[in-house]
């Protein structure tokens, strides 16, 4: 799992969404309505900047504590947990940009 993320960082310079993830969309037990939430942040992943992206992928896709992030991408926790910070932010800019509403009743 982790040699995923590294080889996408070495071979593209970004990370790509592991197929699980990547193919929500074929899942028959989704609804459509998740299957959409999913395809509009993957989307809107893509866009950030790849430093946002890592860490983004790395805690909330792969599941990686804050520390263990920190190790993979040889940064502090503290830059680890901005850039998390600022991910979500400019995450949910780009998704409110294309689908107003789309938090609507989340926060």
């Amino acid at each position: 799992v982790v040699d995923h993320g590294r080889r996408a960082r070495k071979e593209r310079g970004r990370v790509e969404m592991p197929e699980e993830i990547a193919d929500a969309s074929e899942r028959p037990d989704q609804d459509y309505e998740k299957r959409q939430r999913i395809d509009h942040l993957k989307s809107a992943m893509e866009e950030l900047p790849p430093h946002y992206r890592e860490a983004l992928f790395l805690v909330y896709v792969e599941g990686f504590k804050v520390e263990e992030a920190a190790r993979e991408l040889g940064l502090p926790s503290g830059t680890v947990k901005t850039r998390l910070m600022r991910g979500r932010e400019a995450l949910r800019k780009i998704v409110e940009q294309r689908h107003p509403g789309y938090f609507e009743g989340t926060r």
